[in-house]
């Protein structure tokens, strides 16, 4: 994986995250209307892949600025290049 550019998976890391974001506003929906210990499990279930998706796409960010504060300190200094 170079640079958070590209997911383990086949999916863009902005998808991921949208998805994670989904995922927990869905957890947050279902902690009030469960009435089942097998619906409490599921829900504890969207938690926890809400929470891998999250850290995924923060990684993927943290990649992001590294590669941006990179090419900045590489980049040339002086007069701009008008051509």
């Amino acid at each position: 994986m170079c640079c958070g550019l590209r997911s383990s998976s086949a999916t863009p890391p902005a998808l991921d995250a949208a998805t994670a974001l989904a995922k927990l506003l869905a957890f947050r929906r279902d902690r009030y209307t469960v009435a089942t210990a097998a619906a409490q499990a599921q829900a504890s279930a969207k938690l926890a892949e809400s929470a891998a998706g999250l850290a995924k796409a923060a990684d993927a960010v943290t990649d992001l600025l590294d590669l941006a504060r990179n090419a900045a300190a590489s980049s040339r200094k002086g007069e701009p290049d008008l051509n």
